[in-house]
């Protein structure tokens, strides 16, 4: 209701209506109102920690035909999101990491590095980050990257995942739930809070070694 309320005030994605595709403004929305969110990625880090090297190299990767004027700006949009983070109140992150993101090296050695150990110094009082190693083993979590935005309550919870033709958004109880449940269990199944943050300081030394010679 807040949100149809506001439908008419000018957000700060309006600036980027020419960038930003329509199928994201409503997780642009969803997100400026969010408490927090819980992700689960697989493939890359999540744009809310992205650096702005590893971002530009992401786009690079998956819209080849754009100009670099157009990924410049697309990256001014994931880093303006950022802001969700650094409010008076900020959004309250806890993140899941598949091992393969930590290995996969997007930009080079030296862009690769700089983004692990950024992730390193980004957790904090309101940043949760845990790595599921290789080691686990198989894990419930089927499908791919998601995230659970948490509302202001858990009934304005919203789950949003994409592929490579849209997004959706799924906001039905037995859908949470099911998202929820397999969230938990990867944050058990993961390595803890200190032990990932020493695989990711080890990865980010091995990148930054690599990048030197």
């Amino acid at each position: 209701m807040d949100l149809a309320k506001s439908a008419n005030v000018q957000g700060w994605w309006d600036n980027y209506a020419d960038t930003i595709p329509h199928r994201i403004t409503p997780l642009l929305m969803l997100e400026d109102e969010a408490r927090g969110e819980w992700h689960w990625a697989t493939t890359y880090v999540p744009g809310l920690l992205q650096t702005r090297e590893y971002a530009t190299a992401v786009h690079r990767v998956i819209e080849p035909d754009a100009s670099a004027d157009e990924i410049e700006r697309k990256v001014d949009v994931r880093m303006k999101r950022q802001d969700v983070l650094r409010r008076p109140s900020p959004l309250s992150l806890s993140v899941v990491l598949d091992e393969s993101v930590i290995r996969r090296e997007v930009g080079g050695a030296k862009i690769m590095g700089e983004q692990l150990r950024h992730l390193v110094e980004s957790v904090g009082p309101t940043l949760e980050l845990r790595v599921l190693p290789f080691s686990s083993g198989a894990h419930p979590a089927d499908s791919p990257s998601f995230m659970i935005i948490r509302g202001q309550e858990e009934g304005l919870d919203v789950v949003h995942t994409s592929n490579l033709t849209g997004a959706l958004f799924l906001e039905k109880p037995a859908e949470l739930d099911r998202h929820r449940v397999v969230f938990r269990q990867l944050q058990e199944l993961a390595l803890d809070p200190s032990a990932s943050a020493d695989l990711l300081a080890e990865a980010s030394e091995r990148f930054a070694t690599d990048a030197c010679t």
